[in-house]
């Protein structure tokens, strides 16, 4: 990405601010870290997300701080409040406009920044691109500190277990996929309330 241009900067549809952001990031992101040889890390839920439109509510660690954010896996980034960014010591890299449905369609400006560390149970993320955004403004100050995304599944074998109310994150791996496997009786899940 450090050698990527726009080859028409006049017709760049908004590009400019992500490949500033993917210029100026350093290392390797979603860098993977197991506290446990098993490769298998539970996150538990915190919140009843049985009913019709409720998210399922989480607490994990971002830069060893605890935040609470809500499951959307519509989401692509991880997302989290300008403020509790702040806090955290996340920095802007670059800045970019997006609208989306909790701002009623109106654009809104997002730094694009980094969190060292995401640890979720017993696995970390290091090296973590994140959206920043007014998010508590919008969905009020006490309801999240943000959303997880599936950016972040993405990075592992990701099952919600609405059984044990907990998501389990597995290594990408053939032996995290016999994993799953094995977790349901070596056949494919099928059951989703």
């Amino acid at each position: 990405s450090k050698h990527l241009n726009l080859v028409d900067e006049g017709a760049n549809n908004g590009l400019e601010p992500l490949l500033t952001f993917m210029k100026n990031f350093e290392g390797d992101p979603y860098q993977v870290v197991w506290a446990k040889p098993e490769k298998v890390a539970h996150l538990p839920i915190t919140n009843d997300f049985t009913p019709p439109g409720a998210l399922p509510l989480v607490q994990f660690e971002i830069n060893g701080h605890p935040v609470k954010f809500i499951l959307d896996t519509g989401g692509d980034r991880l997302y989290i409040d300008e403020g509790v960014a702040s806090e955290l010591g996340i920095q802007a890299i670059a800045k970019r406009q997006s609208s989306y449905a909790y701002t009623g369609g109106k654009a809104v400006e997002e730094p694009l920044g980094v969190a060292r560390t995401v640890t979720m149970g017993d696995v970390t993320l290091k090296n973590v691109p994140v959206i920043m955004a007014k998010w508590k403004s919008f969905v009020g100050k006490d309801h999240s500190d943000g959303v997880l995304t599936t950016q972040i599944l993405k990075q592992f074998l990701s099952t919600v277990d609405y059984d044990n109310n907990r998501i389990t994150f597995r290594e990408r791996t053939e032996t995290g996929r016999h994993q799953v496997f094995n977790q349901f009786d070596r056949k494919p899940p099928y059951q989703i309330p």
